[in-house]
């Protein structure tokens, strides 16, 4: 039996089955075999790439190929657009359980293949090595997307060394360009990403002074925001933002500052998940990374996860008698949720890395008085 699979974002995977045997070609992702007998069983899904989708995936194909007894095709596209990533791993499963041939991850290929039982499939790569993948593709695509040479960011974050990896791999480092605004010489210049050293604390203090602001933190924030996006406009850059998901649903940033540019490619990781992305590049980079220290509260983490991702109202969260939250804990990161969601309004584009069915299609809403 020939078969022709592909990774190719442009194609939907033709099939050419030969002996006469019957395909059952289907578009969702869901078993939906009714009273048909085929010989092989084609997945042609459109669902885009989320975290821990390669397992679950490949658990349902090789339950489905043992359950019906023949092969089972699934076929995966490849590419991001508009802030949605496509991952790839086109692969074929055989009814005894195994996998005869996948394709890479996040690169487009075709093949054609026999199914014979030759077993070529290599194990599937680490949930934190697909993640770094499919930011690192969601990046590339982006900029090259929208027509930038290459991109421009703050080194003034948290995660900018992170952000630096992840775009020099996507880019190449000599696409990559940084903004220093701090006295201090940063580390990402061992990465050979171009650093652009800029002072403007006078300038803020003088603005902060003439306004009669006497908390200039935002100020600052804002005036290297400015100052970011006119040096990537002048230079065909994208400028891109390092915060994160814990920052966006807290409010943890500021509008028209540390949140400003055209995309954020962290923006879907929560704390704990860019700690462990950095801890993977830890042993790539360990100068850049130097001493990691895990998030201080990542119980807030899993709450934005139960009352943002799930929808769950604080008073049902609450109630649950599995819940493991205190009462205060739950409130003060709702009451955050509700008030910074009118900034969340206008942030830019985030990579999407979670599960499609935790984007709400509509705005979800937390009863203040629940």
């Amino acid at each position: 039996m020939l078969f022709y699979f592909s990774n190719l974002f442009e194609q939907f995977g033709i099939c050419i089955v030969s002996d006469g045997k019957k395909s059952f070609a289907q578009i969702k992702e869901e078993i939906g075999l009714e009273d048909l007998t085929p010989d092989l069983i084609v997945h042609m899904g459109t669902c885009p790439w989320y975290a821990t989708s390669a397992k679950e995936f490949e658990e349902r194909h090789r339950f489905e190929a043992s359950e019906n007894a023949i092969p089972v095709v699934s076929v995966k596209h490849v590419g991001a657009s508009n802030g949605v990533i496509y991952g790839g791993g086109s692969a074929i499963y055989l009814p005894n359980g195994m996998v005869q041939t996948r394709l890479p991850f996040f690169t487009p290929m075709a093949k054609v293949c026999t199914i014979d039982g030759t077993i070529t499939a290599k194990s599937l790569p680490s949930e934190v090595e697909l993640l770094s993948e499919a930011l690192i593709i969601g990046i590339r695509d982006t900029v090259k997307n929208s027509g930038y040479e290459g991109v421009c960011f703050n080194l003034d974050s948290p995660y900018a060394e992170l952000l630096a990896v992840l775009s020099a791999k996507a880019l190449g480092s000599d696409k990559v360009y940084t903004l220093n605004f701090s006295e201090q010489e940063s580390t990402v210049s061992t990465l050979g990403v171009n650093v652009k050293n800029i002072r403007l604390n006078d300038v803020c203090k003088d603005i902060a002074n003439s306004i009669e602001e006497q908390k200039d933190q935002d100020l600052e924030k804002r005036i290297q925001n400015t100052t970011l996006i006119t040096y990537a406009d002048a230079n065909g850059l994208m400028p891109l933002t390092a915060i994160t998901r814990h920052d966006i649903m807290t409010g943890n940033f500021v509008l028209y500052g540390n949140a400003g540019g055209y995309l954020a490619p962290l923006g879907n990781l929560y704390a704990m998940d860019a700690y462990l992305l950095s801890t993977y590049y830890k042993e790539q980079y360990p100068a850049l990374f130097g001493t990691l220290q895990q998030p201080a509260s990542p119980e807030q983490d899993r709450i934005i996860h139960e009352l943002a991702d799930k929808n769950i109202g604080a008073s049902s969260l609450l109630h649950d008698h599995l819940c493991p939250f205190e009462e205060n804990s739950v409130r003060s990161i709702q009451r955050r949720i509700i008030s910074s969601a009118l900034k969340r309004t206008m942030l830019p584009v985030v990579l999407q890395v979670d599960k499609p069915r935790e984007r709400m299609d509509i705005p979800f809403h937390h009863r203040l008085n629940d």
